[in-house]
């Protein structure tokens, strides 16, 4: 965990996170280290440049194969400071090109986000979906009511490679995995920036019609 410290309103936090832990057969260079480093540059980049209105806090979480245990753990241990957690966006899906991120059923964020991307728009960033769906870091904390956003990216070498002896370095497309970072640092820094906060925190209820809504709880039963 590292963080850049707010200049106006410290208390309030957008997370950047990545998983740090791989699947047993391979080195998990695309599943997840190839993410686990783009949080690492992004970080790098922000520090280069005056900081944001909100804190940015960058997290690698462990866990994430056995079953989220590292965000959930976060989640729980920190479950007093969510109402400050104004939004969290996760990279989980290799180094294939990113075409927008999933809103996590949470369609009235999306002209937040396309503001908040709008300086690497020409780069395709612009295709987002509501799609609600677990198996990575923001789930916690889109069952928390955040704005929990995901990557959507070409699964064309990731898939082949999932969970796989197959997962080395050498799938890794170092040049697309620069773009983003890129595209992570200013989608963060820019959501941390905005004089308004990014999205409400869902009440309890709200969140249940989510999960509705979205068939996620469709999802989880099966």
């Amino acid at each position: 965990v590292a963080e850049i410290r707010g200049r106006e309103k410290p208390q309030e936090v957008v997370i950047l996170g990545a998983h740090l832990d791989s699947w047993d057969l391979g080195t998990g260079c695309l599943d997840n280290g190839c993410n686990a480093a783009l949080v690492v540059e992004a970080a790098r980049a922000m520090r280069a440049i005056p900081p944001p209105r909100r804190t940015v806090r960058f997290i690698l979480f462990g866990g994430e194969e056995q079953g989220l245990l590292g965000s959930r753990a976060y989640v729980e241990k920190h479950r007093r400071e969510l109402d400050q957690v104004v939004a969290v966006v996760i990279h989980d899906i290799g180094t294939g090109r990113i075409s927008g991120y999933s809103l996590g059923g949470r369609k009235e964020i999306e002209p937040a986000l396309a503001d908040a991307l709008a300086p690497v728009s020409a780069r395709g960033v612009t295709s987002h979906n509501n799609d609600a769906f677990f198996g990575s870091d923001h789930f916690d904390f889109l069952l928390e009511g955040i704005p929990a956003l995901g990557a959507i990216q070409d699964t064309t070498d990731y898939v082949p490679n999932y969970h796989a002896a197959s997962d080395t370095f050498d799938k890794v497309d170092l040049a697309e995995l620069r773009q983003q970072a890129a595209i992570a640092a200013v989608a963060v820094y820019n959501i941390a920036d905005r004089p308004e906060r990014f999205g409400k925190r869902l009440a309890r209820r709200e969140v249940e019609t989510l999960l509705k809504e979205t068939g996620l709880d469709d999802q989880l039963k099966f």
